[in-house]
């Protein structure tokens, strides 16, 4: 007969919420210095007295009668409330870890363990979630600085045994990781006209990311498809061009050879063809699974882009206007870059009218993004492709990549060749500090 596991009561303490509302009503201040501390679902058996007592308290209203105490346990309000409140916020943490557990004993002792693999996968992320759950309420609650020093000197401590002149996520242009530390945490805008190469830089930098430092790179795509990035990158690991591999005139070896160098990064790169019912959540969700699937704390993620994602969500659709959407959308990745510790590099549209770009002289400039929904004020770091110095005798094109806005570090300009047939950038021959 099969078994049913539920052990999540076990992490349930009514006398102990009884205990919190009885001091929380006698004292209502205690609620403002508690609030940050308990989750929401802090109070499983007495969750909607604890909500209604909140509200009363932060209205201003009359204080709600409590319901009748329980028979055991805590009867009085208790001498140390705050200790009681982390002792309920850790009764929760308990609860989420054993809802797992519990989904985990019932399929292997209840008969309904069909699918190990999609087990796994439920589980790794629904651990996930949890980590990422504890982390987001720590970014709600009120943090003294005082008590983020040591963590702050702890870290800085880390960067400087860890031996790495960069510290973030490497593009493989010396140059331009120099400048920004590497990819960092929070978001990246790649910005500039078109055939510029925003998404060859982007495809290129995952790859780098994935290839050198062994993190998973997961490229959300709304202009190429799937395939297409794959065989950009193919042709340009085998010496040919796109046009090469789309017309069938790429040797077989140097298909084959480049197919094998490249199976190992590629276990590393997770794309995601955008459609309209593509939702951050739903990218969170995906990211903690590549995380999970490569165990790693450590993943870049890339949206291609931005504007046409917002176009396109259905979620966003009841948003006045695209400027409005591209400001949400841009808002709910950066929440999503903070609570998953990963950096996010998002290519952006440009406004041709703004800053010269469009004018004749193909130039973008920080307000060019304007027209976007102020994207830069919501950015960490903006990076702008602006035509360079002409180069008549090949087909590349020189570019220089304008670092607009760097919230860590200096702006400036690095100096990149861009090759359209191979769809890959190399260095050009100076870094400018402004």
């Amino acid at each position: 007969m099969p078994k049913f596991y539920d052990t999540k009561d076990t992490f349930t303490d009514s006398a102990a919420e009884y205990a919190l509302l009885s001091a929380v009503r006698a004292d209502p201040e205690l609620l403002f210095r508690l609030k940050d501390s308990l989750p929401s679902d802090a109070f499983p058996t007495y969750g909607g007295t604890w909500h209604g007592l909140s509200a009363a308290i932060e209205g201003k209203e009359p204080l709600p009668a409590l319901p009748e105490s329980p028979a055991m346990g805590f009867t009085a309000p208790p001498s140390d409330p705050v200790g009681l409140a982390d002792y309920l916020a850790t009764l929760t943490r308990s609860r989420r870890l054993t809802a797992l557990y519990d989904r985990l004993g019932a399929a292997l002792h209840g008969g309904t363990l069909t699918n190990p693999t999609a087990l796994a996968t439920e589980l790794a992320e629904g651990f996930g979630a949890v980590a990422a759950g504890l982390r987001e309420l720590d970014m709600e609650r009120l943090q003294w600085a005082s008590g983020l020093l040591p963590k702050v000197l702890a870290d800085a401590a880390a960067r400087r045994e860890s031996g790495r002149a960069v510290q973030g996520l490497q593009t493989g242009l010396a140059g331009l990781d120099t400048q920004l530390n590497g990819l960092t945490v929070g978001i990246t805008l790649l910005g500039g006209g078109p055939g510029m190469g925003k998404t060859a830089a982007a495809f290129q930098w995952a790859e780098h990311v994935a290839r050198v430092e062994g993190v998973p790179a997961v490229y959300v795509t709304f202009e190429n498809s799937p395939q297409n990035l794959v065989e950009r990158l193919l042709a340009s690991k085998a010496g040919g061009s796109l046009e090469s591999i789309a017309r069938g005139t790429i040797g077989e070896a140097n298909l084959k050879q480049a197919a094998n160098d490249l199976t190992q990064t590629l276990h590393r790169v997770a794309i995601i063809e955008g459609t309209s019912r593509l939702t951050v959540a739903g990218l969170k969700g995906k990211v903690r699974q590549a995380m999970n699937t490569c165990a790693t704390t450590r993943a870049l993620v890339v949206v291609d882009y931005l504007q046409l994602w917002a176009k396109a969500s259905k979620e966003l659709a009841g948003r006045r206007d695209v400027r409005e959407r591209v400001e949400v959308l841009g808002a709910e990745l950066r929440e999503m870059a903070t609570a998953l510790g990963v950096p996010v590099l998002a290519l952006s549209s440009l406004n041709r009218d703004a800053g010269g770009y469009g004018k004749g002289n193909s130039k973008a400039t920080l307000d060019a993004l304007k027209e976007s929904g102020d994207l830069e004020y919501m950015a960490d770091v903006v990076l702008l492709l602006n035509q360079g110095e002409a180069m008549v005798t090949t087909p590349d094109k020189s570019v220089e990549l304008t670092i607009a806005k760097n919230r860590n570090g200096a702006t400036g300009t690095v100096s990149l060749i861009f090759h359209p047939n191979k769809m890959t950038f190399t260095e050009g021959k100076k870094v400018t500090e402004w």
